[in-house]
């Protein structure tokens, strides 16, 4: 009878015990889970916006947006690719961009006169048709169709007199004027009064492994404008992947109607010339779990500003991040009257 006691008090707590660590050890899940989203979802918030704050800055050009900077002899090639064709500014040349061979008509690697570009829930064959270097066979990544394409031209945020990268894309310029340039590894330094400041062009999109298996990862890329490892060439699109477990990115565009530099309306769906005057974006990112959370079914709807995403009814952990951009460069242009 004794025996029989203790084997029962010993099958009690034990089960306790059992419990006790199956809920701590759903308890840690949880908490990784929301950590791995939080982590991924502010970091990516942060890339989207901080590029978006310095849009439409031009190498310290006054109310300008950069359309009349000429370019000198400069031309884009993808991963690894060969050298293609060189670019002049305002000439409809086609731009090489992937392994296949794809180009685009019009020079929108260097077209300053339009820093900001978006597609919005779009296919996968209209991104890669307009931006072909987001289909790229080097990278093994897959652009996830229904999302947005975000694309930020512009110069970094500080000028440089001397070390400067052979092979990248520079604008050099005086602060009254600039001209589009690279070196092919011989120094060349600024004259007097000129610096150099390095251009940009980021392409931000959504991707995900190429044959993977459901549920793939989303992930937040972004292809950007870099020197080729030799540098005789001209520069390349290196594909950058930033976060993982980012589902979507929208943006909501606070647009000028009348020249005051202050919002008259939201869109997130802009024209061209809506974009050259928008003075502030409101930025949303839907981030999700990396590992399915057992007994979690997930069927809510997230609000991105104007756009409803709903959860796939599976057992991922999801939240929306949100900021708001100043866009200052912009506000500054068409304060000085100069669209």
């Amino acid at each position: 009878m004794e025996l029989m006691v203790a084997v029962a008090v010993g099958l009690i707590v034990s089960a306790a015990v059992a419990g006790l660590f199956l809920q701590t050890t759903a308890s840690n899940n949880q908490n990784d889970e929301i950590t791995y989203i939080q982590d991924n979802g502010r970091y990516a918030l942060k890339l989207l916006a901080d590029d978006l704050e310095m849009s439409n800055f031009w190498a310290g050009l006054p109310a300008s947006n950069g359309a009349a900077i000429p370019i000198d002899d400069v031309a884009v090639a993808q991963d690894g690719g060969s050298p293609t064709i060189s670019a002049t500014i305002n000439t409809d040349v086609n731009v090489l961009c992937g392994d296949g061979g794809s180009s685009v008509g019009a020079n929108w690697n260097y077209d300053f006169s339009q820093p900001l570009e978006i597609l919005v829930n779009t296919t996968a064959s209209n991104a890669e048709t307009n931006y072909p270097c987001i289909d790229n066979d080097d990278n093994s990544l897959d652009f996830v169709a229904g999302t947005d394409v975000l694309v930020i031209k512009r110069t970094k945020g500080f000028e440089e007199s001397s070390g400067q990268t052979p092979g990248r894309p520079y604008v050099r310029g005086n602060r009254s004027t600039a001209t589009l340039h690279k070196f092919d590894g011989d120094t060349d330094p600024p004259p007097t009064g000129f610096f150099d400041w390095q251009y940009l062009n980021h392409i931000y999109y959504i991707a995900q492994d190429t044959g993977c298996t459901a549920p793939c990862t989303p992930k937040l890329v972004r292809q950007a404008l870099k020197e080729d490892a030799t540098p005789s060439n001209d520069p390349s699109y290196s594909t950058e992947e930033l976060a993982e477990g980012i589902e979507r990115f929208h943006i909501m565009f606070g647009i000028d109607t009348n020249g005051d530099a202050v919002v008259d309306t939201f869109t997130s769906t802009p024209t061209a010339t809506q974009l050259l005057n928008a003075v502030i974006a409101k930025v949303y990112v839907l981030a999700r779990g990396a590992s399915p959370v057992t007994g979690y079914t997930n069927d809510k709807t997230y609000q991105l500003g104007d756009l409803a995403v709903a959860a796939a009814n599976d057992s991922f952990y999801r939240r929306v991040f949100t900021t708001t951009v100043i866009m200052k460069n912009t506000e500054a242009v068409i304060e000085m009257g100069a669209i």
